[in-house]
């Protein structure tokens, strides 16, 4: 695990947190409140932390990374199963995974199913379709 005092999108230093403080205040007789003197005592900074400079936001600081990505563990996790069986079973789990994906975009309209189509078929895939359903 590798630790970052740095967003590690954008490179800042600077975070917004959040922190209890306990402070020394002059009060009137109906205990309202009138003048603040002092902080005597303060707790730890605690998140969620969020950047100042692009607002990603963080559970803790440091930043922990992991040393490898989640696709690296899952390579090494399926070396040695058997190249064909793991790649029928992998068909299978895409396919079941892709047509859930379809259903959703699909009970969500037309503006998220051209989303859909531009964002993974382009432009000129999504244009040729809405043309071919004008007969052009």
């Amino acid at each position: 695990m590798a630790f970052y005092d740095k967003c590690p999108k954008c490179g800042s230093k600077y975070f917004t947190g959040r922190q209890v403080t306990k402070n020394d205040v002059l009060v009137n007789g109906k205990g309202e409140f009138l003048q603040q003197f002092a902080t005597t005592d303060s707790d730890s900074p605690y998140g969620p932390f969020t950047c100042r400079e692009c607002g990603t936001e963080y559970e803790n600081l440091p930043i922990e990374i992991p040393d490898k990505t989640p696709l690296q563990i899952l390579l090494e996790e399926a070396k040695g199963l058997n190249e064909e069986d793991i790649q029928e079973a992998l068909d299978e789990e895409v396919h079941a995974i892709a047509s859930r994906s379809a259903s959703s975009v699909n009970n969500e309209g037309v503006q998220s199913q051209l989303a859909f189509i531009l964002e993974n078929g382009g432009f000129e895939q999504a244009q040729r379709f809405v043309r071919s359903l004008r007969g052009e």
